[in-house]
C-alpha cells in the first residue's frame, strides 16, 4: 500500500484539485486527466511511503498557477529512501514554471520518496509514474530450492547417462 505523507502537522500534506476547481486559479493544464495534486499549507517536503520496493520513473511538476507569484516554489527535487530510511537516491533539481514540467527520476527500489520545495511554499504535481520493483533479491528459500532443482535435473540427466 502506498501512504502519502505531510509536513511537519496535521493540517499539511497532499491534497487535489482540478481545472474547474483549482487550489489557486487559473491551474496549470494537467498532463492526463483534469484531476492534479498539490502540497496543502505549502510544506517544503512531502512524502510518499510505499508498502514494498518500488520504482519511480517520472513525474510532472509546475507552479501552483501563474497568478499566485510569490507563494510558487522555484524549484524541486527527488529524494529516495530504503525501508531503512538510508538515502539511496538522489534527482537532480528541477526549475519549476507555469506549465507542467517531465521531471525523469528512474530510481530503483525506493520504499519512501521525497519531493522537496526550495522553500515552504506551493507546487502542482501530476501523473506520478511508478512501478513495482521486479529487481529485489530473492529471499534465501527461493534460491535454494532454484539450486536444489538444477542439482535434481544435473543428477537425473547423469543416471540416464549412465543407463
Amino acid at each position: 500500500s502506498t501512504t502519502l505523507v505531510g509536513g511537519s502537522n496535521d493540517s499539511t500534506g497532499w491534497a487535489s484539485a482540478t481545472v474547474a476547481d483549482p487550489a489557486v486559479p487559473p491551474a496549470p493544464t494537467p498532463v492526463s486527466g483534469n484531476t492534479y495534486a498539490w502540497n496543502w499549507n505549502g510544506p517544503q517536503s512531502l512524502f510518499i511511503q510505499f508498502g514494498a520496493p518500488t520504482d519511480v520513473t517520472s513525474a510532472y511538476f509546475a507552479h501552483l498557477s501563474p497568478e499566485f507569484g510569490g507563494g510558487n516554489s522555484n524549484t524541486i527535487q527527488l529524494f529516495g529512501y530504503d525501508a531503512t530510511n538510508t538515502l539511496v537516491a538522489t534527482g537532480s533539481v528541477l526549475q519549476l514554471s507555469d506549465v507542467f514540467q517531465l521531471y525523469t527520476a528512474n530510481f530503483s527500489g525506493v520504499s519512501t520518496l521525497e519531493i522537496r520545495a526550495n522553500t515552504d511554499s506551493w507546487f502542482a504535481v501530476d501523473d506520478i509514474t511508478l512501478n513495482a520493483n521486479a529487481s529485489e533479491v530473492p529471499e534465501p528459500g527461493s534460491v535454494f530450492l532454484m539450486a536444489a532443482g538444477g542439482l535434481a535435473l544435473a543428477g537425473l540427466r547423469r543416471f540416464r547417462a549412465k543407463n
